[in-house]
């Protein structure tokens, strides 16, 4: 007795087995070494010529990343490999882009998909029911995606505000992992540990930088000496925007910004803070790099000329006394002053100091309107835990009445017009839900208290902070407060930044509370 093959089987038994992991490090039953078996034991139960198993090492959740998996689509099709073997579904996709683009292979009978795990198979003539399975599957692999996404950004921003950088640290540090009681490497935690190489490259770098040599010659040194292989680069020549790069990065002196937020490390720093100080000094508009003035004053670089737009550099004048005096003028590069115009930074500092004092506030006022802001935020968020259990009500409603044309579906109660005008009305809702749950949600979050009271103690002392600062210090307090610094001739002008700027409008009456409560 002949038993017949089935059609979607086709006239040609070539396949192509496709692996997939999001990391080198996937160690799950989604592992390499699991695909590969599973996909080559189904192959031969079906009688299928496997040409290739071809390993993509990429995420699934975004189809324009997945430079891999359409290059091996190209391939089949070139090839004209009938037999796609995956060894589930969510190694196929996690977007649905790249299902519409299986889903029309395969309903032109161009590709038979098989999901080796579960044995079964996607084809031209494969039922409704088939295809909605493949569709919740890929809805349920997009979610799984995301939430592990969301994840994986709650963990790295946990991490930061403890102190430690979230990912892969600069040159001359490594992660380090924690090891257990029993000796084995633990997968989740660790530090990050200063490499004595790396520090022996960076001092040598910090020394020679301020010894007056250019940034191509500490290329050329530390190459030449050995310290840039020592840390396993094998690139023999170091331009100087690398190296500028290298000396700039604050994470050698202990600290970083993680997504918009800066941090103080836990890790070692290579400089201390007036190290630090001094070798950011050596960079800027300024007199050219290792002349006799090369120490620069501490507004080099922080305005522009009111009138032409051009930088205000640092002009010092040394008498035959050996006296110095700090200028600043305009760089004039567009040629458009005549005559030179110079400043003292002892005048321009005693003109921006007017800005320190337009933000203080007394203590009693400062304390007030943080009280008043924190209780308005807890009304707020009264309202908003309010609103997100309703809507979370809302979402399983939804979620429940989804399951339900789902079910009517299945047991063929619905049309598939029906079905789809449906489901399409219930995402929308419920979508539409997730989204004022999301921002319901992140009115919860009282992270801007936290930058209020900062600002708020710094109003409170700005005159003292400002009088028992450096000229550099103040520079950095300036760079907090104003944006937009210029001068115009002699006189300097600038914009105060919105919270400051707000600030300098309250001390001026005692009226804010009227303001706030007129706008409610």
């Amino acid at each position: 007795m002949t038993i017949n093959a089935p059609r979607w089987l086709g006239k040609s038994p070539r396949a192509l087995g496709i692996v997939r992991v999001s990391s080198k490090k996937q160690g799950d039953n989604n592992s390499p070494g699991v695909q590969r078996e599973g996909i080559t034991a189904h192959a031969r139960a079906l009688g299928l010529h496997v040409v290739d198993i071809v390993m993509l090492e990429e995420s699934a959740k975004s189809s324009d990343a997945r430079v891999k998996f359409h290059a091996a689509l190209a391939r089949a099709k070139k090839e004209k490999v009938r037999h796609l073997v995956f060894w589930v579904w969510d190694r196929t996709t996690r977007n649905f882009t790249d299902y519409e683009l299986l889903e029309d292979l395969i309903r032109r009978d161009e590709v038979v998909l098989h999901v080796a795990h579960e044995r079964w198979q996607l084809h031209a003539g494969s039922d409704e029911g088939d295809w909605l399975k493949a569709e919740m599957n890929t809805l349920v692999a997009k979610t799984y995606s995301r939430q592990l996404s969301r994840r994986a950004k709650e963990s790295q921003d946990a991490k930061a505000k403890d102190g430690w950088y979230p990912t892969r640290p600069p040159l001359g540090y490594r992660n380090a992992k924690l090891v257990g009681a029993n000796g084995v490497v633990k997968d989740r935690g660790g530090t990050i540990v200063l490499l004595a190489e790396g520090r022996a490259l960076l001092r040598r770098m910090y020394e020679l930088r301020l010894a007056g040599r250019s940034l191509d010659a500490i290329g050329q040194a530390v190459v030449a000496e050995g310290l840039w292989a020592a840390l396993g680069r094998k690139n023999r020549r170091l331009v100087a925007g690398d190296i500028e790069h290298i000396l700039k990065h604050e994470f050698y002196a202990g600290w970083f910004t993680w997504r918009d937020e800066r941090y103080r490390g836990k890790h070692e720093p290579v400089f201390t803070q007036d190290e630090w100080e001094r070798l950011q000094a050596t960079f800027g508009h300024r007199a050219p790099y290792g002349s006799p003035l090369e120490n620069g004053g501490a507004l080099q670089g922080f305005m522009t000329c009111a009138e032409c737009g051009c930088l205000i550099t640092y002009d010092p004048k040394v008498k035959a006394s050996g006296k110095r005096y700090d200028y600043y003028r305009c760089s004039n590069g567009h040629r458009v002053h005549h005559k030179r115009v110079h400043v003292t930074e002892a005048q321009l500092l005693a003109q921006f100091e007017a800005a320190i004092a337009n933000i203080e506030m007394p203590h009693a006022l400062a304390d007030e309107i943080s009280r008043v802001l924190r209780e308005t935020h807890e009304v707020v968020r009264a309202e908003r835990r309010r609103e997100i259990g309703v809507l979370k009500r809302t979402v399983e409603d939804l979620q429940a009445r989804e399951d339900r044309v789902v079910g009517l579906y299945v047991d063929s109660k619905l049309d598939d017009v029906t079905y789809q005008r449906q489901r399409d009305m219930l995402m929308s809702e419920k979508h539409a839900a997730l989204d004022r749950l999301s921002a319901a949600s992140e009115e919860l979050d009282d992270k801007y208290l936290v930058t209020a009271d900062r600002i708020f103690e710094l109003a409170k002392q700005a005159r003292t902070l400002w009088n028992q600062r450096t000229p550099t210090e103040r520079r950095q307090l300036l760079e907090m407060v104003l944006s937009n610094p210029r001068l115009d001739g002699v006189t300097v002008r600038y914009d105060m930044k919105k919270p400051f700027a707000i600030l300098s409008e309250m001390t001026k009456g005692n009226d804010w509370r009227a303001r706030r409560d007129s706008n409610t």
